[in-house]
């Protein structure tokens, strides 16, 4: 059986058109280091990082012929049951899931590779590179890893600004990522990141490249953004005038009420000539070709009239909605103000998640989005972001 797409690393198909026999076979200088990873992970204890190492500073490369090896492949390869003779047709699906908002909040349509229930899997013998022995203590320490990574941890009060970073290159999330420095006397020290989730090679999937945003520190970042905000929603005079400037520029239209009464009267005078042209027609004024020719002239004006009247409406009530936010806006941070003082992580979490849309991060700028009926943008270039050490 043909298998479309790819052969996991260390198979290839011998075609009949090249004088093969057209069935897969192992590739054996492939199928050597699919045996020293197997041993790494196995018998040495690397990890998976660790084995990223080792494969980038070995000779052998990947199908594209670099040398630089990527997480996703690395562990798609532990997980391949190819390498102990089962092969699987029917395995998975693809379906379309919810879009994801680009930076300028645009929806990009996606598609999702959805596996299907293994009980409808056909199993295909394909010939064996490993043991099942060696296979399963893989698959285990695979799991133990999972149970007991640092990531998998509950860990409070770290990430403030979590589910409100978007990366101002690419447009997906910055994750939370805590890496822990070499022991010390005094034990391990922990560094706490927001990262692109495409920059994690571990999130790169079907990803050419990785995105080059700048990771952030958490405590610097947090700590610009909630007194970003904080200062915003206690200087009253500033935030009045934010506000004030959003509702003109939403509403920017200085003779609109003038027009919506302009045109109100010209619907209702077209609508009167109608009128009168009807009862003249019926009372034998005009005949039937004359009636029609001014009825369709006048029927034409109104459609274009209530064109535009619709319109106008459709301003008024936005300046209606958006005199409302305002209001509701003010009397939300008038209530947010009286609990500014000395707040805890989780008060300071539920102000920021109520107040700010999102957080564009470009390089070390943070571009603030407010979920009020305002959006600012501050420069916040200090060294806060950066790295506490440069590499």
């Amino acid at each position: 059986m043909w298998f479309a797409g790819r052969l996991p690393y260390g198979y290839h198909y011998a075609a009949r058109k090249y004088g093969g026999d057209g069935q897969i076979r192992i590739h054996e200088e492939e199928a050597a280091m699919v045996r020293q990873v197997f041993h790494w992970y196995a018998e040495e204890g690397a990890s998976l990082y660790g084995l990223l190492k080792k494969l980038n500073a070995s000779p052998w490369t990947t199908r594209s012929g670099k040398n630089e090896w990527m997480a996703t492949s690395v562990l798609h390869m532990l997980h391949c049951e190819w390498y102990v003779g089962r092969a699987y047709y029917n395995r998975a699906t693809r379906r379309s899931v919810a879009p994801v908002r680009d930076a300028e909040g645009t929806p990009r349509p996606r598609c999702a590779k959805v596996q299907r229930p293994r009980s409808e899997w056909i199993v295909v013998p394909v010939p064996r590179i490993i043991y099942d022995e060696l296979f399963n203590r893989v698959q285990e320490r695979i799991k133990e890893n999972k149970r007991f990574s640092r990531r998998r941890l509950k860990r409070t009060k770290v990430y403030l600004l979590k589910g409100l970073l978007k990366c101002g290159l690419c447009g997906y999330a910055y994750i939370g990522m805590t890496r822990t420095a070499s022991p010390r006397r005094d034990g391990q020290r922990e560094h706490s990141y927001y990262v692109c989730a495409m920059r994690s090679t571990l999130r790169q999937v079907g990803s050419p490249t990785r995105c080059t945003g700048e990771r952030l520190l958490v405590a610097g970042a947090d700590e610009v953004v909630w007194t970003t905000i904080r200062d915003l929603l206690l200087d009253s005079d500033a935030l009045a005038g934010r506000l004030q400037s959003w509702l003109e520029r939403t509403t920017a239209d200085p003779e609109g009420d003038e027009r919506l009464s302009l045109t109100t009267s010209r619907l209702s005078e077209l609508n009167r000539q109608r009128k009168r042209l009807i009862d003249a027609y019926q009372a034998g004024a005009l005949d039937l070709d004359d009636f029609q020719t001014r009825k369709t002239t006048i029927e034409e004006g109104i459609l274009t009239v209530e064109h535009e009247l619709a319109a106008l409406r459709s301003w008024a009530s936005r300046r209606d909605l958006a005199s409302r936010q305002v209001v509701g806006a003010q009397d939300v941070v008038r209530r947010l103000r009286e609990r500014l003082q000395d707040p805890s992580f989780e008060l300071k979490q539920a102000i920021l998640r109520l107040v700010v849309e999102k957080v564009i991060v470009t390089g070390h700028r943070l571009e603030i989005h407010l979920a009020l009926p305002v959006s600012g943008s501050f420069d916040l270039t200090s060294g806060w972001g950066a790295n506490p050490h440069s590499s």
